[in-house]
């Protein structure tokens, strides 16, 4: 399925959105951290990423301006960047979240070749999962019994 997603450098004016995306009852339950977040805590982390030399972020949106997520890219080295993304629920299960992961992940890439993305998502995400397996990434690793054990994935 082809959307017209547009993807864009995250700016302060959109905290907020990802601020309430990130606490959906939805997210935190497939997230790593899975206690709700402070708005003081949003706004301190939120800065520090937009700041950081080693994370580009991307608010993803339609051609209605509409906030449908983001995706997020932190160098861990000048080898490796761990990619996360999230999409707003009315979103979800359209191909956005493959089709935002293929073209970020691009744009990676061109800008940084040598660069391995890596993506670690919790075995009970599954919709996350599909979505990284269809936009190209590999499994590299096999996940335990636990439920929240993590699948790695990496970018060919």
């Amino acid at each position: 399925m082809t959307n017209d997603i547009i993807l864009r450098r995250a700016t302060l004016a959109d905290m907020w959105d990802l601020y309430k995306l990130s606490n959906s009852p939805e997210v935190r339950a497939v997230s790593f951290h899975q206690d709700p977040i402070t708005r003081e805590e949003h706004e301190k982390w939120y800065q520090n990423k937009l700041s950081d030399d080693n994370c580009i972020m991307f608010v993803i949106t339609n051609n209605d301006r509409d906030f449908v997520g983001s995706i997020r890219f932190d160098k861990t080295s000048t080898q490796e960047c761990i990619v996360s993304i999230l999409i707003n629920q009315q979103f979800r299960g359209r191909g956005v979240g493959t089709q935002a992961i293929k073209e970020a992940s691009k744009i990676i890439m061109n800008n940084s070749p040598t660069c391995r993305i890596k993506a670690r998502i919790l075995k009970n995400n599954i919709g996350s999962l599909k979505s990284f397996l269809r936009a190209g990434y590999q499994e590299s690793t096999q996940p335990s019994s636990e439920n929240n054990e993590p699948i790695e994935l990496i970018f060919p």
